[in-house]
């Protein structure tokens, strides 16, 4: 949903907001029909998504959707609630000068926040990581701020996969100068977002793993 094309070929299949709109209700319909516990704030967050953007663009033209303009916004959204928290004018136009145009479209500003944070300052050797929940999708958001070097995403699942995590969404970008962030929406053995005590068992699997401490290849052999 993030990519304007996908976003695009579903405006002209739609074509109008009657149709939208009853196309929404049918979906929801569907989806909660299957069976209790079928229908999440996931999923919900999926169609908003989809919906708020297909709606856009038909009422204003699919020059709503334009790339350019998705990113400048995403940019002047960082940049003030950069400034609300206190960042120096350097500092933030660093922040915002480092990323490509498909880390603005792909995330909402709070993402762009807490990412903004872990890489300030971050050292080379350093993985920093923040989890938190996500109430709004029914998971945790986990992101990951490090220097690139080969093999990043392996172990990052390796390690959600020893933690008995369920990713249900994953998106991974580098920055200009050499830095990777991932952000992955996982939920419990149950489907819910992990608590408190499972957050810092998570977080310490990972940090095993990134570290070297833990090899996730043989924990998971047996």
């Amino acid at each position: 949903i993030a990519d304007t094309r996908t976003v695009r070929d579903f405006v002209k299949a739609v074509k109008t907001v009657k149709r939208l709109d009853l196309l929404l209700l049918l979906t929801v319909c569907d989806i909660r029909g299957v069976g209790p516990g079928t229908w999440n704030n996931w999923k919900a967050a999926l169609l908003r998504a989809l919906y708020r953007q297909t709606r856009r663009a038909l009422e204003d033209g699919m020059e709503a959707l334009n790339r350019d303009q998705r990113g400048t916004d995403a940019k002047r959204n960082l940049r003030s609630a950069l400034k609300d928290l206190g960042w120096e004018s350097k500092d933030i136009r660093a922040e915002a000068a480092r990323h490509n145009s498909a880390y603005w479209q792909g995330l909402h500003v709070t993402a762009h926040v807490t990412f903004a944070k872990l890489l300030k300052g971050i050292p080379d050797d350093e993985v920093r990581i923040d989890a938190r929940m996500d109430e709004d999708r029914d998971a945790t958001r986990v992101c990951f701020a490090m220097a690139d070097h080969p093999g990043i995403f392996s172990r990052i699942t390796g390690a959600l996969a020893l933690s008995g995590a369920n990713v249900v969404d994953a998106r991974t970008y580098t920055s200009s100068d050499g830095y990777v962030m991932a952000v992955f929406w996982c939920q419990d053995a149950s489907g819910a977002p992990y608590e408190t005590s499972g957050l810092t068992r998570l977080k310490g699997l990972i940090n095993k793993t990134l570290q070297g401490d833990l090899i996730a290849r043989e924990a998971l052999a047996p």
